[in-house]
């Protein structure tokens, strides 16, 4: 259930894990180690998540599922805090990482166009042979 508080819109922790399909142990480790920063809580001490701070998930997830190092991320946010002085350190970051994904992007449409090659292949047999 969203709660309001000081006219924003909150979110439990369970909230955000569904939402973001993330375990709220990892919710919890990414606020530990600094990847999410430091989340509000309520009067029990229960986290309360912000839009703000959902955005911010959904971005760490984005460079997560691309493969980004959790480091990387973490001076990422660290340099974001700093302010516009940092830019070109984080510009250095994702330019990097841009390299990396190439590579893999390119690692893997080798492997696609092999498996397409094997696939065609497979057609010739069995047309040629008039196999099911």
């Amino acid at each position: 259930m969203d709660t309001v508080y000081k006219a924003k819109i909150y979110y439990t922790i369970s909230e955000v894990s569904k939402m973001m399909s993330l375990s709220i142990d990892t919710l919890r480790f990414y606020e530990k180690t600094d990847i999410i920063g430091s989340i509000h809580r309520d009067s029990g001490g229960r986290r309360l998540y912000s839009e703000e701070n959902l955005e911010w998930i959904l971005f760490v997830c984005r460079l997560k599922n691309t493969g980004m190092p959790l480091d990387d991320i973490r001076e990422y946010r660290k340099l974001l805090l700093e302010g516009d002085h940092t830019s070109s350190l984080r510009q250095q970051l994702m330019v990097q990482h841009k390299v990396r994904l190439e590579h893999q992007i390119d690692e893997l449409q080798s492997a696609l166009d092999l498996m397409n090659y094997k696939i065609r292949h497979y057609d010739n047999i069995i047309k040629n042979h008039g196999l099911p």
